[in-house]
């Protein structure tokens, strides 16, 4: 049991300090005073992501409350108060559950260098310009 400690630990100090962590966590707290047209005043959210770059995957969940049907949900490119375009599609996963997709590496490494230049946005009918959002960070 000793020796394997020793081993793991010179496994550990031998990699380069530039390696990549195997996963990297980005959340957003979503909700309507981010919206840049009014969004909808009481209702919120969150996403959470686990990003994978050596997979070039990306699993999160993403749950909102207090709105109406989603029409629709994205990870958008784009600074606060702005609109952006859309990178990626999302889908609502509610709390218990989570979806992972096969995301393009350059956008991995993006969001990765600079998850605040990306948010989620959820539309629905009564918010077409947009339900809650928020703005992403990188979580430890």
């Amino acid at each position: 049991m000793r020796t394997l400690a020793i081993v793991l630990a010179m496994l550990v100090l031998s990699m380069p300090a530039s390696a990549t962590p195997s996963m990297i966590y980005i959340g957003a707290q979503l909700d309507g005073r981010q919206q840049p047209a009014k969004g909808d005043s009481d209702g919120w959210g969150s996403w959470l992501g686990e990003l994978r770059p050596q997979d070039g995957a990306m699993c999160y969940s993403l749950v909102a409350t207090k709105i109406q049907l989603t029409r629709s949900a994205g990870l958008y490119f784009g600074n606060m108060g702005s609109k952006g375009r859309l990178v990626l599609p999302l889908a609502v996963t509610g709390p218990d559950a989570d979806r992972c997709v096969q995301v393009d590496p350059a956008l991995l490494s993006a969001m990765i260098a600079s998850p605040a230049a990306y948010y989620v946005d959820l539309i629905n009918p009564q918010f077409p310009g947009g339900a809650i959002r928020g703005q992403l960070a990188r979580k430890q």
